[in-house]
């Protein structure tokens, strides 16, 4: 049997997209209301609690007002955020982690497609002490980039921002 086309299995996962903020996934009432929406993407390849994943995240995010939430597929989780500040916020504080592992979030522009965001990347800051002046080079930097990929699946705070927006 043939795998379906990207783009057609995005349509069929999103064609009945509907955002909840209960847990017993009732419909959002008020489709009035603004929203500002971020996609979540937990780089894990365990299946993650999508509750866990949301009380969690908003609480570290300091939310609060009641954020619907939907998820598209195992481990990615779009929030509706209630403000733009919120989610500037979030996006600057980027990357976090929940339970030792990265999440890549951007935002969800209404002028953006689903399959148009890109969520196989994310832009991170190192800040890298006490290597010599002769080393400083894009050679060093790789390798440490690259040393520290491998230290990530190592034991890390459950959900931690960069401190140096």
């Amino acid at each position: 049997m043939a795998e379906a086309d990207p783009v057609h299995y995005l349509i069929d996962k999103t064609h009945n997209l509907e955002f909840s903020d209960d847990e017993n996934n009732q419909t959002e009432e008020n489709n009035n209301e603004t929203h500002y929406p971020i996609i979540t993407k937990i780089l894990s390849e365990k299946p993650l609690n999508h509750n866990a994943i949301k009380t969690t995240l908003t609480k570290a995010w300091g939310l609060q007002h009641k954020t619907p939430t939907n998820v598209l597929e195992q481990n990615t989780v779009v929030f509706l955020l209630a403000s733009e500040q919120d989610r500037r916020r979030i996006l600057r504080q980027s990357p976090w982690s929940f339970r030792g592992h990265l999440i890549v979030t951007k935002p969800w522009l209404p002028e953006d497609a689903l399959e148009d965001v890109d969520l196989s990347s994310f832009q991170i800051w190192v800040q890298a002490i006490g290597i010599p002046v002769m080393f400083i080079n894009r050679e060093t930097a790789k390798t440490i980039v690259w040393k520290k990929h491998r230290e990530t699946h190592e034991s890390s705070p459950e959900v931690k921002p960069n401190r140096n927006p």
